[in-house]
């Protein structure tokens, strides 16, 4: 049901017959069911902070009688693990999302299992647990296998494909993503926005990651832009901010396209600061504050960045964040802070090696290569070759193109400080050759120049 064409001019009487029937004079069995009632009502409206301060009414008024009402509570949890993601995504998040798989497996309610699935997902996901992701993609797509809705195919095929992303095996990413955009069912607004974001939106966004790992930065543009376009056919904020930010930004900053990213970033701040999602708004403060840095601004490092990062805890190391912690710590570096951004770096690198996220890996050893020469400490360019040939053969082995030419450029810099040009020019021009495309973006043009100059 699209709830927001039917019921969107009904929203103020909704909204006082909750606050009435929490009040003293009020009626609370009444509004655990208005709380229940309005859930996908809220969600399409993106109305998640109040959906969230309902749904955490009604569970404290079960919790202070007692009240058994299994059904009534998963529901309530799936609602509350839901909202909580735009948030935090924290531990809380997955406490909710597993009381609502708990309690669906209890009243054999198969639509609660899928979601209370998808929640525990969720978690895992964004919290770099990229095994026990995959586990709980794969136990979705075979709970999807039974539901008669072709969207939840698309579900499936997604989250197994960005799961397959994290842990390096690029192909099986790219492929299942690839079938997710092949499902052409007749798709409702409210079906494709019933697991949060808009499913094609996410679809997209994470193929834009997947296209530009693999050696094809114009075709991870379009798709990024694509994601964009998913979210405003649908009219739905949460899902422009997942594109903004986690799509058109990322493959701007990967491309190093400067005025997409500006112009990515006043719409993403616009839209947080319109909709007040936490979750987006501290992304928007980063992205903003990464123009600042670039203009000269160190400061807002401190100011805004640290602190921006702490809100987000441990989802600032998932597949999107990555990039711009690499592209924050060579900044840091360029400005004369090159300890902060080791600082940086090598946390995210050692969360990245214990998660066996080898989608990242690579290019945070690589970062890390270079902020140890710019430290200019003893033995630097020793630990700086280790660390850049070890990311080139990880980048060479599963498949990463674009990263194994960025640790290829840094490799050939330091040959050239020893002498070395010949060798500089062969690694270079060796990894260059087999791009078929994006000969307009940073890194090509910077590799292209360094073979010509040697």
């Amino acid at each position: 049901m699209d709830w927001n064409g039917q019921y969107a001019p009904h929203l103020e009487d909704f909204r006082s017959a909750v606050r009435w029937a929490f009040s003293p004079e009020g009626d609370p069995q009444l509004g655990v069911e208005l709380a229940l009632a309005g859930v996908s009502f809220s969600m399409q409206l993106s109305l998640l902070e109040e959906c969230l301060s309902w749904v955490n009414m009604a569970l404290e008024w079960l919790d202070e009688r007692a009240i058994v009402a299994d059904g009534y509570r998963m529901k309530l949890y799936a609602a509350r693990g839901a909202c909580l993601l735009h948030q935090k995504g924290t531990l809380e998040t997955d406490d909710a999302f597993r009381a609502a798989l708990r309690l669906a497996e209890r009243v054999g309610d198969f639509e609660y299992q899928m979601r209370g699935v998808w929640g525990r997902w969720c978690y895992a996901y964004l919290n770099g647990l990229y095994a026990e992701a995959l586990a709980f993609a794969r136990r979705f797509a075979t709970l999807a296998a039974s539901c008669p809705f072709p969207s939840e195919r698309l579900v499936a095929y997604r989250i197994i494909g960005i799961s397959e992303l994290c842990l390096g095996n690029l192909e099986d990413a790219r492929a299942n993503l690839q079938l997710a955009l092949a499902e052409r069912g007749e798709f409702t607004r409210a079906q494709r926005l019933r697991f949060v974001y808009d499913e094609r939106a996410l679809a997209n966004g994470s193929l834009s990651h997947a296209l530009w790992f693999h050696g094809f930065p114009d075709q991870a543009m379009q798709a990024a832009e694509q994601a964009l376009n998913d979210a405003a056919e649908v009219s739905h904020p949460p899902s422009r901010c997942f594109a903004l930010s986690q799509a058109v930004c990322t493959i701007a900053l990967l491309n190093g396209d400067r005025s997409r990213l500006q112009e990515g970033t006043d719409a993403l701040v616009r839209t947080t600061r319109r909709h007040g999602f936490s979750t987006w708004n501290a992304r928007g403060q980063l992205w903003e504050a990464f123009l600042k840095i670039q203009a000269g601004d160190v400061e807002v490092y401190d100011d805004v960045v640290k602190p921006a990062l702490a809100r987000i805890g441990s989802g600032q190391y998932f597949v999107a964040l990555p990039p711009f912690l690499s592209a924050v710590g060579t900044l840091l570096a360029s400005a004369g802070r090159p300890s902060d951004g080791v600082d940086l770096i090598a946390s995210a690198r050692e969360r990245a090696r214990v998660r066996g996220d080898e989608c990242s890996l690579s290019e945070l050893m690589r970062v890390h290569g270079e902020l140890v020469l710019a430290q200019n400490l003893p033995q630097a360019e020793v630990e700086s070759e280790s660390l850049f040939k070890e990311a080139m053969a990880l980048a060479h082995r599963r498949g990463f193109l674009s990263f194994e030419l960025r640790c290829a450029i840094s490799l050939s810099k330091l040959l050239v400080r020893r002498g070395d040009r010949l060798a500089a020019h062969a690694l270079v021009s060796g990894v260059l050759s087999r791009f078929t495309e994006g000969r307009t973006t940073e890194d090509l043009i910077v590799a292209q120049s360094l073979v010509n100059s040697i």
